[in-house]
């Protein structure tokens, strides 16, 4: 007889040759589901904007959708304050469209990759008193995202351990704030290749023992 996977806490089908597109149904069977690891496979199609719905996947904490073909945008439901996600990879996809500033608000949220895609747009400007409030790892890296540096990411250095944001179209000047990143042990701050930034810096200083 058929067993039901009410209980099923963890899937982790990665480093296949899975085909096809993710299933946008049947998580309303598995409520306990906190860890769903489809990486490294053929997988095509978009990220089902349901993973992010309040009737599915209430405990659903690790996600990681990396090293696939997956298509479209990311879907702005995965984030908000109610969001369980702690950790959160969808990099080295075929993801185009911005980055959605409801991952920003995410309140567990401490690793985020979304580097290896085709996103495009700006990076927003983060609210320091909700927003990224438990982040440690942050890659937007091998995009074509643009515009200026957001200016208050140089709060992020109290939490952040590793924040990638090279090889974009980033503009412009390196923002003074991110200096503070000086002060904090451990640090990894990339934001080599972005040919268009202007204004280098004359005080190498207060970065060269802390970024690539």
């Amino acid at each position: 007889r058929e067993r039901p996977m009410t209980y099923l806490e963890e899937i982790n089908l990665s480093e296949n040759k899975l085909t096809g597109s993710i299933p946008s149904s049947s998580y309303i069977n598995l409520p306990e589901l906190s860890v769903l690891d489809l990486s490294n496979n053929l997988l095509t199609g978009g990220v089902p904007s349901n993973f992010g719905e309040e009737i599915y996947l209430l405990d659903l904490w690790w996600l990681d959708l990396s090293a696939n073909q997956l298509t479209g945008k990311i879907p702005s439901n995965l984030g908000g304050d109610t969001s369980p996600l702690w950790y959160l990879d969808l990099s080295n996809n075929l993801l185009s469209g911005s980055i959605p500033k409801t991952l920003y608000s995410i309140k567990d949220l401490w690793h985020l990759d979304v580097s290896a895609n085709s996103l495009t747009g700006g990076l927003p400007e983060i609210d320091n008193s909700y927003e990224f409030p438990m982040i440690e790892y942050l890659a937007v890296n091998n995009n074509s995202i643009g515009g200026d540096f957001p200016t208050t990411f140089g709060q992020l250095s109290s939490t952040i351990a590793h924040l990638d944001l090279g090889y974009n179209h980033f503009s412009g000047s390196i923002p003074e704030s991110f200096s503070s990143f000086a002060g904090s042990t451990g640090v990894t701050l990339n934001l080599g290749g972005n040919l268009a930034l202007t204004c280098p810096v004359t005080d190498y200083s207060d970065y060269a023992a802390k970024t690539d």
